[in-house]
């Protein structure tokens, strides 16, 4: 079992967050199944009612992991929009969009 992937699972936990995240890392839903039943095995997690807590060893283990998996760099945070982007032009051009593009 990767320790990223575990990581995550335990965040994701602990801060009652959406499955989303996860999916955006590229996790399948089969493999989140399977990661949670792999933590409750190694009692980092406990499922009670239907609810999922972390236990004491996954608090530690998670904080533990906080130090090697938290992200630095500033670019991981928010992707940028691709789409926004336009084509560089001279400083001596004049850029004129057209009024379909325009927002206000």
């Amino acid at each position: 079992m990767e320790t990223k992937e575990l990581y995550l699972l335990l965040n994701v936990v602990k801060e009652n967050k959406n499955l989303n995240l996860l999916i955006r890392e590229g996790m399948s839903y089969k493999l989140i199944g399977e990661i949670t039943e792999f933590a409750a095995k190694e009692k980092l997690l406990e499922i009670l009612q239907g609810q999922i807590t972390l236990t004491e060893l996954g608090e530690s283990k998670l904080i533990s992991w906080a130090k090697l998996f938290k992200r630095t760099n500033k670019k991981e945070w928010i992707e940028p929009a691709l789409k926004s982007k336009v084509a560089k032009i001279d400083k001596n051009d004049i850029f004129l969009p057209s009024q379909d593009e325009l927002s206000f």
